[in-house]
Order: C-alpha cells, then sequence, then structure tokens
C-alpha cells in the first residue's frame, strides 16, 4: 500500500516565497523550412514562417539543437509568410533538426 501524498502541479505559489512550477519546456521545430535537417550556413537555418515564434522567443533566447548541444539565438529575419530566417552564435553545421527553442 503507497502512502499518500501531495501533487503539485506548475505555477502553484506555497508562500514564503516557494514557488513550485514547470520548467518551459520550449518549442519544438521538427524540420527547417524546406522539411530538411540542416540549416543554410554554419549559424543559421530557415524555419517554417510563424506569426509569433520572434515574440515569443526573443533574441538572447536559447536553441537546442538535435545533438543536445546549445546556442543563443543572435538574430531573426522574418519573410512572411514563407519562412523565418534564424540566427546563432555558435557554428553549428550537419543535421541540426529538431531544434527547441526556449528562453
Amino acid at each position: 500500500m503507497s502512502a499518500p501524498g501531495i501533487k503539485i502541479e506548475g505555477g502553484i505559489n506555497i508562500g514564503g516565497g516557494i514557488h513550485v512550477g514547470l520548467p518551459n519546456p520550449g518549442l519544438i521545430i521538427p524540420t527547417n523550412d524546406s522539411g530538411g535537417l540542416t540549416g543554410w550556413a554554419p549559424g543559421a537555418a530557415a524555419i517554417p514562417y510563424s506569426a509569433t515564434v520572434i515574440a515569443a522567443y526573443p533574441v538572447g533566447s536559447t536553441i537546442t539543437f538535435q545533438d543536445s548541444t546549445t546556442a543563443i539565438i543572435t538574430q531573426w529575419d522574418p519573410y512572411a509568410p514563407n519562412y523565418i530566417d534564424i540566427f546563432w552564435n555558435n557554428s553549428k553545421t550537419g543535421t541540426i533538426f529538431p531544434i527547441t527553442l526556449t528562453t
């Protein structure tokens, strides 16, 4: 028989400066804008267009590549409604997708 427990969901404030929250899982982008798994330069890739991705993950946010290495987003170039170019600070080539964006 298991002991009764307390289930704490994300976003609960307990008081006294204690806050229980869930980490931001981020936005997973499975492929580049043409369905491929690579970028177009060592520090850039094109992703499918989204009207909100730039606002949700501004410059300074983190990009995590498929191999769990990370970089910092340094620039966005939107080409609505077709695609968005994303730029990061560390050189990364080869298979980079899926990528995960987090703040």
